[in-house]
């Protein structure tokens, strides 16, 4: 019974080899045949190839239908050998010089840091030209008429240019139009709210250093100005026109700073006493309405507000008037008001004496003012 057993599983085994034996057998006819098929595929269509060492340092030999469709189709391949070897083609050198065009102008189009435009006549999006540049050896041949209208040029296209730049976008209209701002939208339209000032005041920066700059290349020697019998009228004239100008352009600049200061204090008045949405919704329904409540104490509050800021822009634009003065305008206002004052002194007291007068003289009757009785 032992010898049975043992041999049903050798003989058990055995079969098993035999059957994986045939089935690998099968298989290496059947991947054969596709081989063979493969083979024929890859003559007609281009497949991937599996990387291998053998191949690395074999040269391809391309067809010539291969040449033909690498010439016609303008992307290459870089490559380390020809990144030092002359080109000779015509088509290529024609391509390079198509695509160095198409390049520099697309690096005129672009944006640059430090690039200035070297042209005086660049025109602007508008259409204004722009004025011709002040440099020494042009102010110095140019009239005094030639001068202030350059100038003036000048001034007029830095109106055009930044106005522009400050003007409100149609983002910031749009938040400012909004009946429920939130919070975001209010600090935007707090920062977008200086803009006219900020306009302002690169004006008035521009026209000052022009005023510098201007000054610098007309600036006298200390031999024209030192005192001799040699000078001619005519020297001695341009002379004294060149001073009266150089302190007119220092003056501009003192009441242009003056102007900005007075400016800046005018805009912080008006923020600290600018009213509320809700503060203005209630005057504007106090003017037609009666309230009642808290209403009330709004509306008074919002009425006082502006008051307040009425009177302290009038005292804030009497002082700006008075610094806007020459020195000498100053004086004598100073002085006039000093007059006006004793003046009006003098004339208060000869009032209140008549007024004294009068009362000390004055008889009633006795039928208008009727008797005391004392007991």
């Amino acid at each position: 019974m032992q010898v049975t057993k043992k041999s049903k599983y050798t003989i058990l085994i055995s079969i098993f080899i035999l059957m994986s034996f045939f089935g690998s057998a099968q298989e290496d006819t059947v991947s054969n045949s596709h081989s063979d098929t493969l083979i024929t595929q890859n003559d007609s269509i281009k497949t991937k190839h599996k990387f291998s060492l053998k191949n690395l340092f074999k040269k391809k030999i391309k067809s010539e239908d291969e040449i033909n469709d690498t010439t016609s189709s303008h992307k290459t391949k870089f490559s380390f050998k020809n990144l030092f070897k002359r080109k000779n083609n015509q088509d290529s050198i024609v391509s390079a010089n198509d695509s160095v065009t198409n390049d520099s102008s697309i690096h005129k189009k672009r944006f640059s840091l430090f690039k200035r435009n070297k042209n005086d006549s660049t025109k602007d999006t508008e259409g204004s030209e722009k004025p011709q540049r002040i440099t020494p050896g042009v102010w110095l041949k140019m009239n005094a008429k030639e001068q202030d209208s350059l100038l003036h040029a000048w001034d007029d296209y830095d109106r055009k240019f930044y106005k522009k730049k400050y003007t409100y976008s149609p983002k910031e209209k749009e938040r400012d139009m909004k009946r429920d701002k939130s919070y975001t939208d209010k600090i935007l339209l707090r920062f977008s709210a200086n803009k006219p000032f900020r306009y302002r005041k690169k004006l008035i920066t521009k026209r000052n250093s022009r005023y510098r700059k201007t000054m610098v290349f007309d600036r006298l020697k200390k031999s024209d100005t030192a005192p001799g019998d040699t000078i001619s009228d005519k020297d001695r004239y341009q002379i004294v026109n060149k001073q009266f100008k150089r302190e007119g352009k220092r003056e501009a600049i003192r009441k242009n700073k003056t102007a900005l200061k007075y400016d800046k204090k005018e805009e912080r008045l008006r923020r600290r006493y600018a009213l509320s949405d809700n503060e203005r919704k209630i005057l504007n329904k106090g003017t037609a309405m009666r309230l009642k409540g808290d209403e009330r104490i709004i509306f008074n509050k919002a009425k006082y507000k502006q008051e307040k800021f009425s009177t302290k822009l009038l005292e804030l634009r009497k002082k700006r008037s008075f610094a806007l003065q020459n020195k000498e305008v100053q004086k004598k206002m100073k002085e006039d008001q000093k007059r006006i004052a004793q003046r009006d002194k003098a004339r208060s007291k000869k009032l209140q004496s008549k007024k004294r007068d009068k009362d000390k003289n004055k008889k009633y009757d006795s039928s208008e003012y009727p008797k005391r009785w004392f007991k």
